[in-house]
């Protein structure tokens, strides 16, 4: 169990001079436990709580968050470490961060406290990839959906410009 868990239990709050590290593990316990994405959520607070969970939870200033962002931006991604974390990886992480200081000002009592996440710049995301099927795929597929029992569903798929991977994965 984390460090707030006993406070959990008996109703404690956490203090703006708490380390952010026991900030995030209340929160993890209090707040993400409850959410579809927990297990998703409670890695980007372990990267979170890696770099910044020593610091003062009220004396975070946003120049530190900027450095967070930048060295998360120049983090070899584990998956493939011929290529850096994407932005949106560290996006989301920030974006918890600050979902993190909006509810210990809503939710917590600490309505003095300011969020430095809100006074930075998110890293950019691309677009979303725009891809066609060539005339091959949309072959293979057709001739697929002739064979299936929802041959409709294949067509609107073709029609609609799916990719080959989503619609095999229907199958």
């Amino acid at each position: 169990m984390h460090q707030f868990s006993c406070c959990v239990k008996m109703n404690f709050l956490p203090v703006p001079k708490s380390k952010l590290g026991s900030i995030l593990d209340y929160y993890v316990d209090t707040v993400s436990i409850h959410k579809r994405i927990y297990k998703t959520e409670a890695y980007r607070i372990k990267a979170l709580k890696d770099l910044l969970g020593e610091m003062q939870f009220d004396g975070i200033p946003p120049q530190h968050m900027v450095v967070y962002r930048d060295i998360r931006l120049a983090t070899p991604n584990s998956r493939n470490n011929n290529k850096m974390l994407a932005g949106s990886t560290v996006k989301l992480e920030l974006m918890l961060l600050s979902h993190v200081y909006s509810t210990a000002i809503a939710e917590w009592g600490m309505e003095n406290l300011v969020n430095p996440v809100e006074k930075i710049r998110k890293p950019k995301i691309p677009p979303g990839r725009n891809r066609h099927l060539t005339p091959q795929e949309e072959r293979k597929i057709l001739r697929g959906a002739l064979r299936h029992p929802n041959r409709e569903f294949y067509a609107i798929i073709v029609i609609n410009g799916n990719m080959e991977g989503h619609i095999i994965s229907h199958n």
